[in-house]
């Protein structure tokens, strides 16, 4: 199942993932209520050369329980019981500087929050 409206392979690129975590900041936000939260979640390059990214959401209810994902193309990984998150085709590169932002909105009884990497492009 994918959401997001995007293809999950819209751009290639050769990349690394030399040292992920000095890579890049990230930057996590919630707003939480009885029946749910809204998670944004804001990638910013701090390397020298562009960079592209991935992430993964381990829900605690399930895919079912994310709705509405914006700026990303969520797929249900079945074998792995989690979202694979890819950026869409107008931000699968970072440049130096810049940030990238996407978010989804939950309706398990926590605020799941997604593992992300970010890699260098070779």
């Amino acid at each position: 199942m994918a959401l997001g409206g995007a293809p999950a392979n819209a751009a290639s690129a050769t990349v690394s993932a030399d040292e992920p975590t000095k890579l890049c900041q990230i930057d996590t936000s919630t707003g939480v209520w009885p029946t749910g939260y809204l998670a944004t979640v804001t990638i910013k390059n701090t390397d020298s050369v562009p960079i592209t990214w991935r992430a993964t959401l381990t829900p605690s209810g399930g895919a079912s329980s994310i709705k509405t994902p914006w700026n990303a193309t969520f797929t249900w990984d079945v074998g792995g019981n989690k979202y694979l998150i890819d950026p869409p085709l107008v931000g699968t590169t970072i440049t130096p500087g810049e940030s990238w932002q996407f978010g989804y909105i939950g309706t398990d009884s926590g605020a799941s929050l997604p593992t992300v990497t970010c890699l260098r492009i070779r």
